[in-house]
């Protein structure tokens, strides 16, 4: 069983995605709006951030984008997709983001 595979019930190994795999982080970093999420985490002093927050900035930092639309599209792909990586827990009940450890080692991959 290699490191990004889990034993389940059955005893058949699944994949589980790693924030380590290189393809992960390149998938996750491919969008700007990704870029954006994890930059504004690590930039805040917060444990948690609230989904208005994030939208707000992160349409703020894109232009010509429609905060509505941006909040949608966070809520409904980017950051679910961040979560499934590993690289931020998402509470979509509750609209709540909080930043896992290893958000600070992707961020020298794409701040300058």
């Amino acid at each position: 069983m290699t490191n990004s595979e889990t034993p389940t019930e059955t005893g058949i190994s699944t994949a589980v995605p790693s924030t380590r795999d290189l393809s992960n982080v390149f998938d996750a970093l491919q969008r700007p709006e990704r870029r954006t999420v994890l930059s504004f985490l690590h930039e805040c002093d917060a444990d948690t951030i609230k989904l208005d927050e994030l939208g707000a900035h992160v349409s703020s930092r894109l232009t010509g984008t429609d905060e509505t639309l941006v909040r949608s599209m966070l809520h409904h792909h980017h950051l679910p997709k961040l979560a499934d990586y590993g690289f931020i827990d998402y509470d979509r009940t509750t609209l709540v983001i909080r930043p896992c450890a290893d958000v600070d080692e992707l961020l020298p991959l794409f701040v300058e």
